[in-house]
């Protein structure tokens, strides 16, 4: 199985895939999302829907076999990570995440931060993005 047919947005929609690692028992809380379950012998994958204004902040990288895919900016990685995984809700499971201290605050933007969460709608991400800023500044 080729990797980059896993990784196929279907036409019209705007989404992340995020292999799902509590396998298909997990179901998506947020009333905004709309999900697809891929499963293979690899991992289960989720697909859910975003909002279009939430998605933004990705470069356009392209391969040497003139393939292109979307990178999301570290901000936006992060963004994402606890939009996909609300379970991330205070302090001391921000501290599980394992960052590092210092790139954190060299390679993250925490404006970014902010308006991705912000875009996103969601005043509960909001409040768990400032908690990620508030536990790894130095």
């Amino acid at each position: 199985m080729h990797l980059p047919s896993l990784l196929h947005q279907p036409p019209g929609r705007t989404g992340l895939l995020r292999a799902d690692p509590r396998g298909s028992s997990h179901h998506n809380q947020h009333q905004h999302t709309q999900d697809s379950k891929l499963h293979n012998q690899l991992a289960h994958y989720a697909y859910q829907q975003i909002k279009p204004g939430a998605f933004q902040g990705y470069d356009l990288l392209h391969t040497s076999q003139k393939r292109q895919f979307k990178m999301a900016r570290p901000a936006k990685a992060l963004v994402d990570l606890l939009y996909l995984y609300p379970f991330y809700a205070d302090e001391s499971d921000m501290l599980e995440l394992r960052l590092d201290p210092g790139l954190f605050q060299e390679k993250v933007n925490r404006q970014d931060l902010r308006a991705y969460a912000e875009a996103a709608g969601q005043q509960a991400l909001l409040r768990r993005v400032n908690i990620l800023i508030n536990t790894y500044q130095e």
